[in-house]
């Protein structure tokens, strides 16, 4: 089967760009998109599809990114945090239509991302970071871009904390 190995290069890549974002004026959710995006097209044999053992590899490397992202809410960088994690919410939840999740590696991912988002939310946090916050809540629910799963009333407990 193709597609199974994730490169440690990128991941190293990913892992540093992402240690070091708020340095980087370019930074944006895109930015993250991007990366996972990379991550999931590895995964996936010649179809488009995940499966289960390539969820796990690929679950590993956004990981990686989603321990970036608990850094940067330990260092008080909550704007790259907050980027990290909506997109490793939207991109993983349009994983699980195209991937076998046995394992759950991708859900946990989500889930994972979504803690760490509310973490950030009950914090007290500048004003822009909050108004981002909201906007993405508001815009994700708008959009329905989690319908169907437990984020999408989720988001809206987010702009409750």
């Amino acid at each position: 089967m193709e597609g199974y190995k994730v490169s440690s290069n990128a991941s190293f890549r990913n892992l540093f760009l992402s240690s070091f974002a708020q340095y980087n004026s370019d930074e944006s959710k895109e930015l993250y998109v991007k990366q996972i995006k990379s991550i999931l097209k590895k995964a996936s044999d010649r179809n488009g599809f995940i499966h289960w053992k390539a969820a796990r590899i690929a679950g590993n490397a956004i990981d990686n990114l989603l321990e970036s992202a608990q850094k940067q809410i330990n260092n008080r960088n909550y704007k790259s945090a907050v980027f990290i994690c909506t997109a490793v919410m939207e991109q993983m939840t349009q994983a699980l239509q195209y991937s076998d999740d046995s394992n759950g590696d991708i859900g946990v991912s989500i889930d994972a991302a979504y803690g760490m988002l509310y973490a950030i939310a009950q914090k007290e946090i500048p004003k822009e970071i909050r108004k981002l916050i909201i906007e993405y809540c508001f815009t994700s629910f708008d959009k329905q871009i989690y319908s169907g799963w437990d984020c999408h009333i989720g988001v809206l407990r987010i702009m409750r904390a």
